[in-house]
This record gives structure tokens, C-alpha cells and sequence, in this order.
């Protein structure tokens, strides 16, 4: 690793997955004048795998016209810390208008993009999960010191996207939960005000590759990893 290069921080899949079918990835505004919604899915990794900050956002911002209510929908692993953070940004800029919604998992840095979200509704039978961030690194001593020094700042991050949800959360607490890794239920979840609402139980189409990068988590449910291990069809199912 370069002395320069900032280390990439991930959740604990940091090895690729190939993805071979993105149309989980989608977004559709429905409605007339006055009515109109917009929705955007996030069903698979988010990062250079999958579905780039980069990508949502101007995706996001051709259909946005400033007024219309946007449902965010989450079914991810997570994948590329910075650019969880980044969506988490673009839907707190969005403000009371924007929903952030957890069809069946939000992971790693898909649990701190969807607390972007002013209001986050979470599936009864969904699981949002929070963790340590994570990287590969290679080197020298003074490499590996510095990426210790990075991981430091960046679970700051992490830490302060989670209490910009749920200012009232006990942070001693919260700390102790995101490095134990902590898969979350939804009662749980609204508990600890990380989100508002439970909605429906839906069922969800699997996202592929999503499984095996599952399995590389210390904690996954065995029922999530046999969901996740299904073949995916193509489009979300709401």
C-alpha cells in the first residue's frame, strides 16, 4: 500500500464479489402533479461492486424536483464505508421529505446511509446491522499505524452518522454494539431510535452474491444467509 494512498474502509466483505445482475439497483417516480413519489432501491453492495455514492446521487437528483417525497429502500450488505456516507448526506439534504425504508437488511454502510434518512421504516421481519469498519492492509510498521489511525477516525464517522438518527442514544452503549457486531431486529432498532417505525413484513427477491458475502459476517442469521442464498429474480418485489 502506498504511504499517500488513503486505505479503502469496508464492512467485514472487503474481498469483490462479482455481481452479474444489477437490476436490483433501480429508481421510478409514479404519480401525477402534486402526487408524484420517488423511489430509489438499493438492493445489493453499495461501492465500486455495486452502486456508487457517486451514481445514486445524480441518479437521485435527475428525478428529484425539490418538492416530491422520496422513499429510500434498502435490502444491502453494505460494501464501501465513504460511500454509505455520502448517500447518508444526500438523504439527510433531502429533509423531512425523505423515507428511509429496510425491505430486509440494511448492513454495514447501508445502516448508516439509511439513517440519512429524516424517517426510517424498517420491515417487521428485516434486521438492520452495525459493526466495526474494516480494511486489508499491507506494509511497513508505519503503514499499518496509520491505517489503525484511519479505522480510529473513520468508526467516529460511523459513530456520529448513528447519533445524528438517534441523539438520544447512550453512546457508551452504542459503542460497545457496533464492535461486538449487532444484528438488530426491528423492535430493537426502533428501541434505540436508529429508526422510527415498524412497517408490514414484505418478502424480498434475493440479491445475488449478496450470500456469500453474508457468510463472511461473525454473526449472520443462519435464516438470513439461506434468504440471501436463494437465486435473485429480476426486480425487487414491494
Amino acid at each position: 500500500m502506498s504511504k499517500k494512498a488513503r486505505p479503502r474502509v469496508y464492512n467485514r466483505a472487503g474481498q469483490r464479489v462479482p455481481v452479474q445482475d444489477k437490476t436490483w439497483y433501480a429508481l421510478q417516480a409514479s404519480g401525477e402533479a402534486g402526487e408524484r413519489v420517488i423511489e430509489v432501491f438499493v438492493y445489493g453492495e453499495i461501492g465500486t461492486w455495486g452502486i456508487t455514492a457517486n451514481q445514486f446521487v445524480q441518479d437521485l437528483r435527475a428525478l428529484d424536483d425539490g418538492v416530491s417525497p422520496v422513499i429510500a429502500a434498502f435490502n444491502s450488505i453494505g460494501g464501501d464505508l465513504f460511500d454509505g456516507l455520502a448517500m447518508h448526506n444526500a438523504l439527510s439534504r433531502l429533509g423531512e421529505r425523505c423515507t428511509g425504508r429496510i425491505d430486509a437488511l440494511a448492513a454495514s454502510a447501508a445502516s448508516v446511509a439509511v439513517c440519512g434518512a429524516h424517517r426510517v421504516v424498517i420491515a417487521s421481519n428485516a434486521m438492520l446491522m452495525i459493526h466495526n469498519p474494516y480494511t486489508y492492509a499491507g506494509g511497513d510498521a508505519e503503514d499499518f499505524r496509520r491505517v489503525a489511525d484511519v479505522l480510529d477516525q473513520t468508526l467516529e464517522a460511523i459513530i456520529a452518522a448513528y447519533k445524528a438518527k438517534a441523539p438520544d442514544i447512550d453512546e457508551v452503549e452504542l459503542r460497545r454494539m457496533v464492535n461486538a457486531e449487532t444484528w438488530l431486529t426491528a423492535g430493537e432498532a426502533v428501541a434505540l431510535g436508529l429508526a422510527d417505525e415498524i412497517g408490514d413484513g414484505v418478502t424480498v427477491k434475493a440479491c445475488l452474491g449478496q450470500g456469500a458475502v453474508l457468510q463472511r459476517f461473525q454473526h449472520a442469521a443462519a435464516a438470513l444467509l439461506a434468504h440471501h442464498a436463494q437465486p435473485p429474480e429480476a426486480d425487487p418485489e414491494i
